[in-house]
């Protein structure tokens, strides 16, 4: 769906929008520091199939969340759990118009606190690893 993004910005040349395409690993960092709101997408029959790498590196530059995807994702549930962004449902087109509409007029997305800290807080490697060697453990 980028050739839509792409040609609306041909078409209207808006000063605040920017398409960057795929950046490589050296870029990433620079692409994150531009936007205010990372929109992540994982497309309706993917639940389960794949968690989006590109949410971990929003929430380690501190940018808030908008999900695109399954309300029982991972990264949905843990936007929702500890309040990191939006979720929209794919496939829903007026739902999602109306988060961006609500992020761009009351500026949300500076007003966030950092996505960061809450993360580390809520996924650290305290957290994380007793988890893991439960989930070990009854293999």
């Amino acid at each position: 769906h980028s050739h839509l993004v792409i040609n609306y910005i041909n078409e209207h040349s808006p000063t605040n929008l920017i398409h960057f395409g795929t950046l490589d690993m050296l870029e990433k960092s620079q692409g994150l520091a531009a936007c205010d709101v990372a929109m992540v997408s994982l497309g309706k029959d993917m639940l389960g199939l794949g968690v989006p790498s590109k949410s971990y590196f929003s929430l380690a530059a501190g940018k808030p969340i908008l999900a695109i995807m399954d309300f029982e994702s991972e990264i949905s549930m843990a936007v929702t759990e500890h309040n990191l962004g939006w979720c929209c449902e794919p496939g829903n087109p007026e739902s999602l118009a109306s988060i961006i509409d609500e992020i761009c007029l009351n500026n949300v997305g500076n007003n966030f606190t950092n996505p960061r800290d809450k993360f580390i807080k809520c996924y650290n490697d305290k957290i994380l690893l007793p988890k893991f060697q439960s989930v070990i453990n009854r293999l």
